[in-house]
């Protein structure tokens, strides 16, 4: 049965089957100092111990965009965005990055981005200022990170390394695991209660590990559609599914792994990219490729409701909003709004064009996407949000 390795098990490379210490490929120190430094390079102020104020940066790896002397920054008062102050919504940022997806930590003051590495000067991940976006810090350099996220509840965070690595770092001890032969293509979710971490990829499974010490719990098959799976939570965490999927997919019990229900998918729709259960659990949206018909079926039991139409806006990403009250899709250059218990559309918006990410912050005020950019080798950030009527920027 794994367990998180002592410091001392840090020191030399282990051969022991499951879970091991992360380290670093390179020698230099040892794994379990690797793993304290990459907890300070990360600047979690909150959730790394001995800091108070400023960060104390290492000195490795400074900098940031060559030039942005044209991008205005600034600290606003925003209102969570609702289905009753959504028409106020405007942009309040836009700059080119190099990102190429970013990850909220969950009290919403910094983010971390996915550098779209070219060489090692470009590998790592970039920590910005939430509200400004300004890049505090290049870290994690000589390491091709794909994807990054936080636990919402500990002190957690995994990352995906290029060579299909799952890594996570306990962001107060400096402790750490790796996982591996996880198949192609690896990414990874915690449940919502930040107990289990969730595997998924192009492995044709769903893989529950322990989040604290990476003890595997259980497996969940997915069947023969070798798809890039993503795990879908609904928001409290009881429940699970996959997307993208074709056909008929399922949804599973995310504690115990028993199945809930079996989707089938109608006949006319093509593969289902974009999925998602509402918070309670109850519905389960899928968005169709190249088709703006969003179809819904009864999380429960798995009967099919009336189709949404949605052509006009044409998402290809959708998100909750506002503890399920209101729903946000991106779309070919439209931010669209509909209510969440009636999908009644609410407000749109001029958006990004070919959005490669799409999200929203945990404290719900601020919308997020990165889209492909027209000056060459960079990306599009934007960030929408409705300021609070008679305020101006904070202090």
């Amino acid at each position: 049965m794994p367990n998180l390795l002592p410091t001392a098990a840090f020191q030399q490379p282990s051969t022991a089957p499951g879970p091991q210490s992360a380290w670093c490929p390179t020698g230099g120190g040892g794994r379990i100092r690797w793993l304290a430094r990459v907890c300070l390079l990360l600047s979690l102020r909150v959730l790394c111990p001995g800091e108070t104020g400023s960060v104390a940066w290492s000195q490795e790896a400074q900098g940031g965009p060559a030039d942005v002397s044209t991008v205005v920054r600034r600290r606003l008062d925003l209102e969570v965005i609702t289905a009753e102050n959504v028409s106020r919504l405007e942009e309040i940022h836009s700059e080119n990055v190099r990102l190429t997806s970013l990850a909220w930590r969950p009290d919403s003051r910094e983010i971390v981005g996915i550098i779209a590495y070219r060489n090692a000067q470009e590998e790592g991940v970039e920590v910005r200022d939430a509200e400004t976006f300004e890049v505090l810090k290049n870290t994690a350099v000589g390491r091709k990170i794909t994807s990054f996220t936080f636990n919402p509840k500990l002190p957690l965070a995994a990352w995906v390394t290029s060579e299909g690595k799952v890594e996570v770092l306990h962001l107060e001890t400096g402790e750490g695991y790796y996982l591996e032969d996880l198949g192609r293509g690896p990414n990874v979710a915690f449940r919502p209660d930040g107990k289990v971490l969730v595997v998924g990829g192009q492995s044709g499974s769903l893989r529950f590990y322990a989040a604290e010490t990476g003890e595997l719990q259980r497996t969940i098959e997915l069947g023969k559609d070798r798809f890039v799976a993503t795990p879908v939570f609904n928001a409290e965490g009881q429940w699970v599914t996959a997307a993208p999927f074709r056909e008929t997919t399922k949804i599973w019990n995310a504690e115990t792994g028993e199945e809930r229900c079996t989707l089938k998918v109608s006949n006319n729709q093509n593969t289902m990219i974009s999925a998602l259960l509402d918070p309670a659990g109850e519905r389960f949206l899928a968005l169709p490729s190249g088709m703006g018909r969003l179809q819904i079926w009864n999380a429960a039991t798995g009967e099919s409701l009336p189709e949404k139409d949605m052509e006009d806006q044409a998402p290809v990403g959708l998100r909750w909003m506002n503890g399920g009250k209101l729903l946000a899709g991106v779309g070919q250059g439209t931010l669209a709004f509909w209510k969440g218990p009636d999908l009644a559309l609410v407000q749109e918006h001029d958006g990004p064009k070919n959005t490669m990410a799409f999200g929203v912050s945990p404290d719900g005020r601020r919308l997020v996407a990165i889209s492909r950019g027209t000056v060459a080798g960079e990306n599009l950030l934007q960030a929408w949000g409705v300021v609070s009527q008679g305020a101006g920027e904070k202090k």
